[in-house]
């Protein structure tokens, strides 16, 4: 069966054409999530409705696939809970300052910085109207860091949504932080690129099987973006092991996948957000990524979901920030 899931970091970047296909099946109606809760972050839940990945649809539609008025509630392990608030990008944008502006932005993969946000103003709002939920003081954790409930380490959360007939729950956990010891860079292996390098990653991993990764790259004052290949990695190949591991940096879909693909330039400021996850997290992204259903002629798989009710995922995350400088 092939989950029709809303992919809004791939539908901001789409072409504005419409896509149709015939004599394609009709999905049954369900719900979609795309939830997370991260280390000292607010948990960040998209709800939406499925569609058919080759349907009938443009840009200017994205807005009436995102679901409102849902109660949805997250509860820790120790007995916290919050009652989820829904939020949309339209409403709460001018009331931001700049900087919140950029981070907001940032949040949906679009690559703005404070410059552009100053000069341009709230005409950057004109993309779709993104709805989420989250905590009721979402302004407060963007002005102060502080906040109702912030994921931590070692700590499960339970979401819960209920929207008419429906009853989506799920639980998902931040594990245990394993630090990596660092960054490296390698030249390209090709004299010519020699403008181009590869970050590697160090890691000392744990002699114990089951642990899972999930990684983002960033450079200079762009957004933070997933690689094109793959962005979960598993321990098995490597347990008990000191390795370095090739980094490749993550690109905007907006991006050529030829564009000096998996590569960094020499002068960038590098920053990889590495996080640590468990293992319903990993086998929903590792399915996903595998999904060879990019055509209607391909084999889809099955893609593993962990939202009970529903399609998608509830995922946690503990979260390290590494840093280099490749110098000119």
């Amino acid at each position: 069966m092939k989950i029709y899931i809303i992919a809004i970091a791939v539908l901001l970047v789409s072409c504005s054409e419409d896509i149709i296909l015939e004599n394609l099946p009709i999905p049954a109606n369900q719900l979609i999530v795309e939830g997370s809760i991260e280390t000292d972050a607010p948990p960040i839940v998209f709800l939406s409705k499925n569609f058919p990945y080759y349907g009938d649809y443009n840009l200017n539609d994205i807005a009436s696939f995102f679901v409102h008025n849902a109660a949805m509630s997250v509860e820790s392990q120790t007995g916290q809970e919050v009652q989820l608030q829904e939020f949309c990008i339209k409403e709460f944008l001018p009331l931001l300052s700049a900087d919140q502006k950029v981070n907001i932005y940032r949040l949906f993969g679009l690559n703005y910085n404070r410059d552009s946000v100053e000069k341009y103003g709230d005409s950057l709002a004109l993309f779709p109207n993104i709805c989420f939920y989250s905590i009721p003081d979402i302004f407060t954790f963007y002005t102060s860091g502080a906040g109702s409930m912030l994921g931590k380490e070692n700590t499960s959360y339970s979401l819960d949504i209920k929207l008419d007939t429906f009853h989506l729950t799920s639980t998902t956990r931040i594990p245990s932080l394993i630090r990596p010891n660092g960054l490296s860079f390698k030249p390209h292996p090709n004299p010519l690129n020699d403008s181009l390098v590869t970050v590697y990653i160090s890691l000392s991993v744990p002699d114990t099987f089951g642990n899972f990764v999930r990684y983002w790259t960033k450079r200079n004052t762009g957004a933070f973006f997933l690689p094109r290949s793959r962005s979960v990695w598993d321990d098995k190949l490597w347990v008990g092991s000191n390795v370095n591991l090739p980094i490749d940096r993550g690109q905007s879909m907006r991006d050529s996948i030829r564009e000096a693909y998996s590569y960094f330039w020499r002068g960038d400021k590098v920053q990889i957000k590495w996080t640590n996850i468990d293992k319903q997290t990993y086998d929903f992204w590792s399915s996903l990524e595998a999904d060879r259903g990019d055509s209607p002629f391909a084999t889809p798989l099955k893609i593993k979901s962990n939202i009970k009710g529903g399609l998608g995922v509830w995922a946690g995350y503990a979260v390290n920030n590494l840093f280099i400088t490749i110098p000119k």
